[in-house]
């Protein structure tokens, strides 16, 4: 014989009350799928395992604010943006280089704007490639 539909809820509700919990199931599954999400389970995975055709209504449903998630990505693009700033930071120093005298030598200039910028001098070098080979 198959189990009345509220069989779930209501054990869940007498397992909850025993132990505590105030949360109804329903905010089990929203934390669940919202956690699954914000960690990184790709769409289609959380969208299955909740029974969802298509991710759209775990989207719709499912995917709320999260700030972590908000700080990490705020934190992805700080980053980023700090990489673009040093690198043009470099294409200053080199092109004012290459004015000033004709024959640069990259390896001497990376040794010599790495610390100013704030990069190694691996990373240095690498850009000051780029930028004399013309690549930017």
């Amino acid at each position: 014989m198959p189990w009345h539909p509220d069989t779930m809820t209501h054990r869940y509700e007498r397992y909850a009350a025993a132990v505590g919990i105030e949360s109804p199931l329903k905010e089990l599954r929203h934390y669940s799928a919202t956690q699954l999400l914000t960690n990184g389970v790709d769409l289609s995975t959380v969208a299955g395992r909740l029974g969802h055709s298509d991710g759209s209504t775990t989207l719709r449903f499912y995917a709320q604010f999260v700030r972590p998630a908000d700080q990490h990505a705020a934190m992805l693009l700080s980053d980023r943006l700090s990489d673009l700033r040093k690198k043009e930071q470099l294409r200053e120093l080199f092109a004012a280089a290459q004015s000033a005298s004709s024959g640069v030598d990259l390896t001497v200039l990376a040794e010599k704007f790495a610390p100013i910028v704030g990069v190694d001098d691996d990373v240095a070098l690498a850009y000051l490639a780029e930028f004399s080979a013309g690549r930017c």
